[in-house]
């Protein structure tokens, strides 16, 4: 028993405790999370209640077939779930048998399992994450290089999000990917032939995350390294707010130009001459590719509690 919480209930004027035990003598788990989630996998982990003694814990939750999986007479205060499907949202389920011979109310938590390959690449070191405000300007033109390395293979892209802090703007732009061997912009790099136009229209900019869905997906081999090309086409300024506030991973060096203007709406393919402002960070984005659930050979996760 917790004399912290004995305390507690005595001065806020509750139930005498000892009442309130017994007529709830096995408590129910406390600090239910689950990480490390993986397509198959998941990592259950709890604390046991403040009532009751602990005799075991039973574990249950739905499958998408709509069979239950149980498991009873666990006697870990953690559970790794595995056989599970990807792409699936999963609720669980987790009560406490106690040695009084009670059980307690269930406590649950749902989450949904990744890709066997593909999903969410995410770019931004946590650590380094902060908000900083771009002016908006009738015509805008931006270039920022993501690496080999980063996106980390050959990859299905069917999206890109950028994490907007706060912001209220309806754009009409061009989004570009270039295959480039610069891993930082010393000069704007004009878009050739071997660029891919993957979308091309209007994007209300609001807070939170900024999706953009290609307009077909795009094949990236993971050889060269990735320049995304955003070219702001919407011709007036915007009442609703002078500037939009973006999530940016810094520092990185020299990895996006922004070049502003209120009169020419330049080329992308002629920005060779531009000069605009180079920065030491990039948007903080996630690239969307392809879920790929048809693998047939999964490497194992190991776990360490």
């Amino acid at each position: 028993m917790n004399k912290k919480h004995l305390l507690l209930f005595f001065l806020l004027g509750a139930l005498p405790l000892w009442t309130w035990a017994q007529q709830n003598p096995c408590a129910t788990v406390e600090n239910l999370t689950v990480g490390d989630i993986t397509g198959t996998s998941a990592l259950l982990r709890w604390e046991a209640g403040y009532f009751g003694t602990v005799s075991s814990y039973n574990i249950e939750y739905l499958n998408p077939d709509s069979t239950r999986t149980s498991i009873s007479g666990w006697e870990e205060d953690h559970y790794v779930l595995s056989g599970l499907a990807p792409s699936t949202t999963y609720t669980v389920y987790v009560t406490v048998e106690c040695q009084e011979g009670t059980t307690s109310n269930p406590e649950s938590i749902s989450f949904t399992t990744s890709c066997l390959s593909g999903g969410d690449i995410l770019f931004g070191d946590e650590n380094h994450i902060t908000s900083r405000s771009f002016p908006i300007h009738k015509y805008a033109l931006s270039e920022e290089i993501y690496t080999a390395s980063e996106i980390g293979g050959a990859r299905n892209l069917q999206s890109v999000s950028f994490q907007c802090s706060s912001a209220n703007s309806n754009r009409n732009i061009a989004l570009y990917l270039m295959p480039v061997e610069q891993s930082v912009l010393t000069h704007f790099i004009p878009i050739d032939s071997t660029a891919v136009k993957v979308y091309d229209g209007n994007v209300t900019i609001t807070n939170g995350w900024v999706t953009i869905y290609f307009d077909d997906n795009y094949y990236y081999d993971g050889s060269s390294n990735l320049m995304v090309v955003i070219d702001d086409n919407t011709s007036y300024y915007g009442s609703n707010s002078p500037n939009a506030f973006f999530f940016v991973d810094e520092p990185v060096g020299n990895m996006i130009r922004i070049y502003n203007t209120w009169s020419t709406n330049y080329n992308p393919s002629n920005a060779g001459n531009l000069n605009g402002t180079i920065y030491h960070f990039r948007h903080r984005i996630k690239f969307g590719d392809v879920c790929n659930n048809l693998v047939y050979c999964v490497s194992p996760y190991i776990y360490i509690y």
